[in-house]
This record gives C-alpha cells, structure tokens and sequence, in this order.
C-alpha cells in the first residue's frame, strides 16, 4: 500500500478488485498534504493559464469527496503498479529524474510523497480571480463524483459552459494554448 494513505487496507484492495483502466479524460488533479501544508509545484504554463485568464497568483486546492479520491488514486496507482511494478514510486523518480513536470501532477504527488511524506489528495485545482471569485482549470466546484472528473457527466460540460458565459474568450484562450 505504499504511496496510498486510508484508515482501512480492505477498502484498498477492494477498490483494486473493481476498478479498470484509467479514464481517457481527467479533468481533476493531484497535490500532497503535508502538516496541514499543500505541496504543489508551480510552473511557467501556469503563469500562461493565469496571464489568459487575469487570474491572481493565488492557488485554490479544493479535495474532492474521499470516496471519489480513493477511487481516483486507486485507479492511478492500479495502472501505475501495472506499468512500472511495486516500487512504483521508485520508479517514477528515476524516470522523471526526481523533478516534477507540468501535466503529470500524479506522478508529481507520488514523487513527493515518497521523497517527504504527506498524503496524496484528489480534487480540483484553480486560482482566484481579480474579482476574488474561484477558476478551477482543473476541476471545479460542482465536481463531486468520478463521473463528473471522467468527463462521463453533465457536471464537466455545464463547467465549460459556465466559464464561457462568463468570459466569451474562454475558447480561444484554451484554443490559443493547445495550439
């Protein structure tokens, strides 16, 4: 279970048991809690989210339900133990060189985790507005349930919605960075 933090193993392994392979679309994220502390690295592309979107260089962390993020985090670390072994955590931080990299926040956390301790957390990830109002890129308020991080609810597309009622350049913004 290294690399998982639960109260109880059974729920670990039960979870193994039922869950597949990771979803095609994730549209949450990954941090470490570490003495009441979030631990998440910043990057120059966040910067760029931030600059497009006139956002604050404030981070907003919202932890999704814990049944959905044991969920999440079993899924990763399934796939992750099918990929690269049990000593998975090992693993990434010779493959990744120890450092984090922009887009592979799970990977991120497990390095973390595994160098410093803490506990790897699931949810939704944004910055405050100028307006002191939430923009979650990754995630968002209303997520609660896998189905709404997997793309496979309303939640997702209502979001996307939502955002481009408030800011009609929201779709070029994030056509202009995936170009």
């Amino acid at each position: 279970m290294s690399g998982f933090t639960t109260t109880n193993g059974r729920d670990y392994n039960d979870l193994m048991t039922i869950t597949g392979d990771l979803p095609s679309t994730m549209a949450g994220h990954f941090w470490v809690v570490r003495d009441g502390r979030v631990i998440d690295p910043k990057f120059p592309e966040h910067r760029q989210i931030q600059r497009q979107n006139r956002l604050q260089d404030v981070m907003c962390h919202l932890p999704a339900p814990a049944t959905t993020q044991k969920v999440m985090i079993a899924l990763h670390i399934k796939k992750s133990k099918n990929v690269y072994g049990e000593n998975y955590a090992t693993e990434f931080q010779r493959v990744f060189n120890d450092r984090p990299y922009f887009g592979m926040c799970f990977f991120n956390a497990v390095m973390e985790q595994h160098r410093n301790g803490g506990e790897i957390v699931f949810g939704s990830m944004g910055w405050l507005r100028d307006d002191d109002t939430e923009f979650y890129e990754y995630g968002g308020k209303e997520f609660q349930v896998v189905a709404d991080f997997t793309g496979k609810s309303d939640v997702y597309m209502r979001g996307v919605k939502e955002e481009l009622r408030r800011n009609p350049k929201f779709l070029a913004t994030v056509l202009n960075r995936h170009a």
